[in-house]
């Protein structure tokens, strides 16, 4: 299979203070974020109209990501590729945890007792309290209520 060649590309990173462009003449399959920008969006060199550029600008300070069609369909299949050969074989994903951390996580969430959480699972206690620790060792959390608030702020369950 033959690989698409490379495309130029202009690079636009947007912070509260204002966006700041690739450096001149760069050429990036890909956009990197500039001076680690909390958003960034990517035109490429053949597209970059003022208007173009203007709409990534805009995306990126509204917190909008921006990727052309190619890149952006380039970028899901790498990380489909990571998935099926990486963290599917491990029991992991992307969330980091396990579907098994998940579950236990989710039952707690919903006010379930350790007790209770291994009854449904059909688990030992000693065996919930393992995940538990598994988990808040992992993301340095203080303990299982911590876990819980964890995994629903940042989406993971």
């Amino acid at each position: 299979m033959r690989r698409p060649p490379a495309r130029s590309g202009a690079c636009v990173g947007a912070r509260s203070n204002g966006w700041s462009p690739s450096p001149r003449g760069s050429t990036t399959r890909a956009c990197w974020p500039p001076s680690r920008p909390e958003r960034a969006a990517c035109c490429c060199r053949d597209q970059a109209t003022s208007q173009n550029l203007w709409r990534a600008i805009q995306a990126a300070s509204d917190g909008d990501g921006s990727l052309p069609p190619d890149l952006l369909g380039r970028l899901l299949g790498q990380v489909s590729r990571i998935e099926r050969h990486v963290l599917s074989p491990r029991g992991l994903t992307f969330s980091g945890l396990t579907e098994r951390e998940a579950r236990v996580l989710r039952l707690l969430a919903d006010g379930h007792s350790t007790t209770e959480v291994g009854r449904r699972l059909f688990m030992a206690e000693r065996t919930v309290k393992n995940v538990i620790h598994d988990v808040t060792s992992r993301f340095n959390l203080t303990n299982r209520t911590h876990a819980v608030a964890y995994a629903l702020r940042e989406g993971l369950i």
